[in-house]
């Protein structure tokens, strides 16, 4: 039989956590921004300064979580919600005191060009991963930003662009097949931009199950791989959507699951 070919090159990314790092303690947070993207998915003009004092505020608040709660701290942004202004204050912060060891902070970076895209990831832990060759006519990239602050204050930052093309998007747009995978600590996590995990690719399954597969083909036993978290970033994350809801419901077709109604949300829940 003819082994399949990874669809994905996995990355593997070690962000030193706690001594003690068996805890199964992981605090995390997701920070709500207000919609102030225009119709290219860069943050409006009129509100640039806006968007910069809103991550502020939220640094301020939750940048020594991790020292606070006495475990690692992921802190976590929407797509398409931060400016390269804001971006530029994260990375002169990450190594100030406002952030703690341990911490993690992961966002959508307003649409790019490759051209911008690539002046970033020169000077980050990602510059050997992207040669700037993107395929004709492509020119914009939708990229998350993982920005990590380890257990000895070690800074590094990595870019994750997305690794399919909604409808709404064009066909200038980059579609990317190099992700993260993430130890922080004990746990094992990949980054999935809006709909990563539910688009199809070309064998009819949905991203994330092919990229599961991938990882699982990196291990010498099946088995032997783990996977702890998929961190979702979207530009409307609202469980309430029909869209969000018909999208939960397809990741688990044909799967094993139960669902518990609470108010109008709905929680999907694997069996072990």
């Amino acid at each position: 039989m003819t082994q399949q070919l990874p669809t994905f090159r996995i990355l593997r990314r070690q962000v030193e956590g706690p001594a003690n790092d068996d805890r199964t303690l992981l605090g995390v947070v997701k920070i709500q921004m207000p919609q102030q993207c225009g119709k290219d998915f860069k943050i409006r003009p009129t509100e640039i300064a806006r968007n910069l004092g809103l991550v502020q505020n939220a640094v301020a608040r939750f940048g020594n979580w991790g020292r606070d709660v006495e475990a690692p701290a992921i802190v976590l942004f929407p797509e398409f919600s931060i400016s390269t202004e804001a971006l530029n204050w994260l990375l002169d912060q990450m190594s100030s005191d406002q952030i703690a060891p341990n911490t993690l902070i992961i966002f959508g970076l307003e649409q790019v060009t490759t051209k911008e895209f690539m002046t970033y990831v020169a000077d980050s832990d990602s510059k050997e991963d992207f040669d700037g060759n993107f395929g004709p006519n492509i020119n914009l990239i939708n990229t998350a930003v993982i920005l990590a602050k380890d257990h000895s204050s070690n800074v590094t930052r990595y870019f994750q662009p997305k690794c399919s093309r909604s409808d709404y998007e064009l066909s200038r747009q980059y579609v990317s097949r190099t992700v993260n995978l993430i130890r922080f600590g004990p746990y094992e996590s990949v980054v999935s931009i809006c709909s990563d995990f539910l688009l199809n690719d070309d064998n009819g399954q949905p991203l994330l199950g092919q990229l599961l597969q991938d990882i699982e083909g990196m291990y010498a036993h099946p088995g032997d791989h783990r996977l702890d978290l998929v961190l979702l970033i979207q530009n409307n994350p609202s469980p309430l959507h029909e869209l969000y809801d018909r999208s939960i419901r397809y990741l688990y077709r044909n799967r094993p699951h139960h669902s518990a109604p609470f108010g109008d949300l709905r929680y999907y829940h694997l069996r072990r």
